[in-house]
């Protein structure tokens, strides 16, 4: 595999990790929100059980206070069920001497009622509180609640058969056997009358009007109950739920199966509340956690991959500068040897002109070989510095007979004269050795003079090392100190080298505990500045 396919497969291989851990996240926040979801749901309808409970419980207490009322309350005046005696001299009194008066005359009706009557024995409905007009002034009822009720009372007349009656009781009696309700199906004896069988009161929806009405079996058949005001009592029930939910409705409805109430033909409905955000989770933890493990370890092979592949590529430009720099020295030295030994340049002048070449190419052969040595003992931390105090003349003299070799044919100016008594703390080997390559660098790409300037700036030394020629561009100055790297030459270019030189004197200058950087003068050309700590 080619290494171009590399970082597209790298690519690839990161995307499809990341979109399955995408999908894998985006499935548990899924399942997070559907069990949010359900809690919620749990909630609400416990909620909503306990609401019902309590609207079931409030209607039953009401029709057991309704229901303890005996048959004799639907009269205006009834015997009393007693014996009756006289409270002066306690002579007993017969029973059909007395009459008393029913508690639902003279006194305010019972809550959420706004009729109570009965159908008698020939099937007419009458009401204990529409009583005949020779009771009107006995009873103490004002004339305006009497008209009232006589309006109520037709109403009622209008609307109840007694056979439909007999038919939607027996149908209340049934659907409640079959949810259950053990109440309906039970009967008990009255209270006036043992022999009377009275029936538990059940619910009867009616042209939208609310009643509940009783079976009385006493000397025949006949019927007992009374007429809700529905608006009063659906305010008062939602009045006990609505703190849990303030949206709630409650709504009459003649279809038993869309009934969800047991004591009233009405369905309650309400309104859930949304369902919240939970905070921060452990689910969210582990999934941050795996993202940032997953990023992290994907960066870090990112990385492994990019450093392999610039080692390549280091590996493959040291080969072919290092195949290019020693052809030619190799070839001179085949070639002069060859001719020296076989004794064909009788000439001395030229024996020494061809000595001296070859003793130049072993230097430069010499150089070349101790750049890599000194660069793979930085690269391994095996670099043995020696710093000592040292005043900045004093280094820049013992150096400047190589440095002037290495400048040739250009002039070279040194230039200490401010701080050469200034003492820095350095190793004059390393020094030597990261000037050498700089001036060398110098003479080999630009012409004119050399220019070798000492400075104090912060405590430190800075040697500026420029030239005149034609500069470096800015997107090669941030590669030019990459080892084997020598900007945008080639191995066309007629100036040799590794690409070793600034890499090397960059990491020399960092083991002395200083720093090799680039500027770009206005005046062109460029500048190398050595920074080195003052002793002391």
């Amino acid at each position: 595999m080619t290494t171009r396919w590399l970082w597209p497969g790298f690519i690839a291989t990161n995307i499809a990790v990341l979109g399955v851990l995408a999908w894998a996240s985006a499935k548990v926040m899924e399942l997070e929100r559907n069990e949010t979801r359900a809690l919620a749901d749990a909630r609400n309808e416990k909620r909503f059980r306990v609401a019902m409970r309590e609207v079931e419980q409030d209607v039953l207490l009401f029709l057991e206070r309704e229901q303890t009322r005996p048959p004799r309350s639907y009269r205006p005046f009834a015997e009393l069920p007693r014996r009756a005696y006289a409270k002066r001299d306690l002579q007993q009194i017969e029973q059909d001497e007395i009459l008393a008066q029913s508690e639902l005359l003279g006194e305010d009706k019972p809550a959420f009622t706004l009729l109570h009557f009965e159908t008698n024995r020939d099937g007419e409905v009458v009401s204990p509180q529409v009583p005949g007009a020779n009771y009107y002034e006995i009873c103490g009822i004002a004339p305006a609640t009497i008209e009232k009720n006589k309006t109520h009372l037709a109403r009622v007349r209008q609307m109840v058969d007694v056979r439909e009656l007999a038919r939607q009781v027996a149908r209340e009696t049934a659907w409640r056997n079959a949810r259950g309700d053990q109440r309906a199906g039970k009967k008990m004896k009255g209270a006036d009358n043992v022999d009377a069988t009275i029936g538990p009161l059940q619910p009867v929806l009616h042209d939208g009007e609310l009643f509940f009405m009783r079976e009385i079996r006493h000397a025949g058949r006949y019927f007992q109950g009374f007429l809700i005001d529905w608006p009063s009592l659906r305010a008062h029930l939602l009045g006990l739920i609505h703190p849990r939910f303030p949206g709630a409705r409650l709504r009459l409805v003649a279809d038993d199966a869309a009934r969800n109430l047991v004591s009233l033909p009405a369905t309650l409905t309400v309104v859930r509340p949304p369902v919240g955000r939970r905070g921060w989770t452990a689910s969210h933890t582990v999934l941050l956690t795996t993202w940032l493990v997953v990023g992290f370890a994907l960066a870090v092979a990112g990385a492994a991959l990019h450093r392999a592949l610039t080692f390549g590529q280091k590996q493959r430009r040291f080969a072919s500068n290092v195949t290019h720099e020693l052809r030619s020295p190799l070839t001179t030295f085949r070639l002069y040897s060859e001719l020296l030994a076989a004794g064909l340049v009788p000439d001395d002048e030229k024996k020494a002109e061809y000595h001296a070449t070859l003793h130049r190419e072993s230097g430069r052969m010499a150089q070349m070989v101790e750049n890599v040595i000194a660069h793979a003992r930085l690269e391994e931390g095996r670099a043995h510095m020696q710093p000592r105090p040292i005043a900045i003349g004093a280094l820049l003299e013992d150096c400047r007979p190589d440095l002037e070799r290495r400048a040739g044919v250009h002039p070279l100016t040194i230039e200490t004269d401010a701080v050469k008594d200034i003492a820095v703390l350095a190793d004059p080997a390393a020094v030597g050795q990261i000037l050498v390559n700089l001036i060398e660098n110098a003479a080999k790409y630009a012409p004119g003079p050399i220019t070798l300037r000492a400075q104090v700036h912060h405590r430190t030394a800075r040697l500026h090392v420029r030239d005149q020629g034609p500069g470096i561009q800015p997107d090669e100055a941030r590669r030019i100190f990459q080892p084997f790297d020598r900007g945008h030459k080639d191995e066309t270019d007629p100036v040799r080298g590794l690409g070793l030189g600034l890499a090397l004197a960059r990491g020399l200058a960092h083991d002395l505990g200083g720093d090799l950087t680039l500027e770009h003068p206005d005046a062109g050309g460029a500048c190398f500045v050595l920074t080195l700590p003052l002793a002391g």
